[in-house]
């Protein structure tokens, strides 16, 4: 289809017009370089991670007391701990850890998290005053605070860890799609389905959730980035995963003690963690602005 207007010719593509929403989004995306780059960093972070034990030039937890606090070097690139073990190999095999605590937490926290924001937003009255109150109480807590509190009373290992700052995440994810959800059920084509008789169940899963999933997708690559951070700083206390398994957390933490001798301990796992974070972060951002239905063209 074309036309003119004051001498300037437009056309309109029909194959354009008629992306499905998935299309548009990864449309965007390719167009985004630093989008591009960021996935790209995030699956060789996950890549290594996966095939820790092919990757990794050394058993992460073989002492080598000769080789303690050495430099980096041909033999070990990232140096050597307080014990001679290998802090390439302990870096990622703690990616390891990280991203799963990372990605199952926030698995598990979004799970929650949207029932109850769908029951509160959705059903209202009573029901959305109990939820709410909950969500208020919760998000009272720092995250960090929240998760050590249940970390002290769960105890210090991975699965504890993971169902911490699972739980942790909850509210949030609850408060995003309460609020979503207030706004779609008030839409024209919800009300329709309501009046054919269609019951609250399904109108919920066929016509509201899949309204709200993309704020929950965003939503979800944000905050694997910020519990990611919260594994390090459980890590760093020493209320994360305990020894001999590492996490990036606890190799900072190890290498704490000797940063002016071996600054390389902390450093390395460090810049893991801030790479792994800030592609987190602008991958996030870069999703929101392509699911943005206002910027659609």
């Amino acid at each position: 289809m074309s036309g003119t207007k004051e001498g300037v010719t437009t056309m309109r593509d029909p194959d354009v017009r008629n992306e499905s929403f998935f299309a548009v989004v990864v449309r965007k995306l390719r167009r985004n370089p630093i989008a591009i780059v960021c996935l790209v960093t995030l699956i060789v972070i996950a890549g290594a991670a996966i095939f820790a034990p092919y990757v990794a030039p050394a058993d992460p937890n073989r002492p080598n007391l000769p080789a303690r606090l050495s430099g980096p070097s041909a033999e070990h690139w990232f140096g050597t701990d307080h014990y001679g073990r290998d802090v390439l190999s302990r870096t990622i095999h703690g990616a390891r850890v990280s991203l799963t605590v990372g990605i199952v937490a926030v698995a598990f926290g979004a799970a929650i998290g949207v029932v109850l924001g769908l029951l509160a937003g959705y059903v209202g009255g009573r029901v959305d005053t109990i939820v709410s109150r909950l969500i208020d109480t919760m998000l009272a807590f720092p995250l960090l605070l929240l998760a050590l509190t249940l970390i002290v009373v769960l105890g210090s290992n991975v699965t504890n860890v993971i169902l911490a700052t699972g739980i942790a995440t909850i509210p949030q994810f609850a408060r995003v799609v309460r609020g979503s959800v207030l706004s779609v059920r008030e839409l024209e084509y919800v009300h329709a389905t309501r009046a054919l008789g269609a019951r609250g169940l399904r109108t919920v899963v066929k016509h509201v959730l899949p309204n709200v999933t993309a704020p929950i997708i965003v939503m979800a690559t944000i905050y694997t980035a910020n519990v990611i951070i919260l594994e390090a700083n459980l890590g760093f206390l020493g209320f994360g995963v305990q020894p001999p398994e590492a996490s990036w957390g606890s190799i900072v933490n190890d290498g704490r003690r000797y940063l002016a001798q071996a600054p390389w301990v902390s450093v390395f796992p460090s810049i893991a963690i801030t790479v792994t974070v800030l592609a987190l972060n602008l991958f996030g951002d870069a999703l929101r602005d392509a699911m943005d239905p206002r910027l659609r063209s």
